[in-house]
């Protein structure tokens, strides 16, 4: 898991918090789940938010 400061304007910090505050980066690209009623297979994808793939930029970069 990772911590990443974020001035995402999506996701709004607490009132209590800092401009700058830490978000914890963690998210599914594809839930695959059974439906409650129908039984059938649901599969839900979603593409990284773009404070986390900023985010993995940057570790990448310097991690080199």
């Amino acid at each position: 898991m990772c911590a990443f400061r974020s001035r995402s304007a999506r996701r709004r910090p607490p009132d209590n918090a800092s401009a700058d505050y830490v978000r914890i980066m963690l998210h599914a690209e594809g839930l695959t789940l059974p439906h409650p009623v129908a039984g059938e297979t649901v599969t839900i994808k979603s593409e990284w938010p773009k404070d986390l793939r900023l985010a993995l930029k940057y570790l990448r970069h310097f991690a080199a």
